[in-house]
This record gives structure tokens, sequence and C-alpha cells, in this order.
């Protein structure tokens, strides 16, 4: 696209006089398709994603706490075991693989 460098910096310096919500109101309002670009931080506290994007799993040498959910739709719920803990298979991997520690 032709003049896309001088485009952007004209929009920037436009977008940055009013907040977000601002903006994607405003531009809901003339029926331009829209929506905020979100920072990881507005995820966790978005009440609309939470439930679709955020498990909360328990880890037992961290405790309770939200991580981020399979992007996929499956037909079963997620699994309620947490993660492995740094090192916890390493010595029956490496019995399997003949390797004796």
């Amino acid at each position: 696209m032709q003049n896309r460098e001088l485009l952007v910096a004209i929009l920037t310096e436009v977008f940055l006089k009013r907040p977000r919500d601002e903006w994607v109101q405003e531009l809901k309002k003339a029926g331009v398709p829209a929506g905020p670009v979100n920072r990881l931080a507005d995820l966790f506290g978005d009440p609309g994603l939470v439930g679709r994007i955020l498990l909360e799993v328990e880890h037992p040498a961290v405790g309770r706490y939200q991580t981020l959910a399979c992007p996929v739709s499956l037909a079963w719920p997620p699994s309620p075991l947490p993660p492995p803990r740094l090192g916890e298979h390493t010595a029956e991997i490496l019995e399997r693989l003949g390797i004796k520690i």
C-alpha cells in the first residue's frame, strides 16, 4: 500500500488523543468492525474471556493458579491434573532409555 507509513503515523497521532475504549465505542457506532487490542494483563481480567481462555488448575508446588486453556474446543473437559514439576519424571524416562543415574 502506498503511503502506509504516513497513514500509520496520522492514525497513531489521532488514536492517542482518546482512550482505547472510547474509540472502540465510536467505531462500532459508525458501523466499523472494531475491537480492542488487549494486553495479556487485560485478558485475565475480562469476564467474557475468563471462562473460555483461562483454566484454573491446582499445582502441588505452587497451589491454585490460572493458565491459558487449550485454544481448540474439545468434546471432553480439560484434565484436572496439574502439569508435571520440573524434573518430576526425569529418572523414570532415563531408566526407560537404559541410562542409569
